[in-house]
């Protein structure tokens, strides 16, 4: 078997530098060379007499190319991020401050209690007396004190009929289909127009209108 120039058995002579020479064969060089026990500074001697750098024989600096890659930090690739685990987190705290997170309440309009059982029922008139009373149907028709109003005008008339009567209270008696977008569009026109006091009832009772 040989390799290179060299036959495996081959008796060889090297040295490094003012070291001591050594004699061997060429499998016995290939081996320090595997082990690192080998620079590529050292000299290589077939007859102990002329000297060649160990690179000019083939089988001998193919060895060193090999084990120098063996012996170089091999380049840490790049790590990958799992993030996974992150999003997870992420959105769990997310629907923990959305569920205990407390909101700033809307400011409302203080109502008047509702009336108790024992005590009689006002008459529409008696509302009509003392407050501006709004009805809503379930078509979208709108009367402020049993008069027809336009939606378009309804802020003007509650303006209106506030500095005729003096009065800062409106009550707002729906139907049960009336839409609830208007009724809050009707209260929004109602604070607008300076009214101090909302109250919602439903219809009137049969008889006492």
């Amino acid at each position: 078997m040989t390799s290179g120039n060299l036959d495996l058995e081959d008796a060889i002579s090297w040295r490094q530098g003012m070291l001591a020479t050594c004699h061997g064969t060429t499998q016995e060089l290939l081996e320090q060379i595997e082990f690192g026990g080998v620079d590529d500074d050292v000299e290589v001697s077939l007859n102990r007499q002329s000297w060649q750098p160990i690179d000019q024989f083939p089988v001998f600096a193919e060895a060193l190319d090999d084990a120098q890659v063996r012996r170089s930090p091999r380049p840490v690739g790049e790590v990958d991020v799992n993030l996974t685990p992150m999003i997870d987190v992420t959105f769990l705290l997310l629907l923990f401050f959305m569920l205990t997170a407390t909101y700033e309440k809307q400011k409302s309009i203080d109502t008047p209690p509702p009336p108790s059982n024992s005590a009689a029922r006002p008459t529409l008139q008696e509302l009509q007396d003392e407050n501006i009373v709004a009805r809503v149907s379930a078509d979208g028709t709108l009367q402020l004190d049993d008069d027809a109003v336009s939606w378009n005008h309804v802020g003007k008339e509650l303006e209106k009929r506030r500095r005729e009567r003096k009065t800062t209270s409106l009550i707002i008696v729906a139907e049960d289909m009336a839409d609830w977008g208007l009724l809050v569009r009707l209260q929004d026109e109602a604070i607008l127009a300076g009214i101090e006091k909302v109250a919602f009832g439903k219809g009137v009772p049969p008889g006492n209108e």
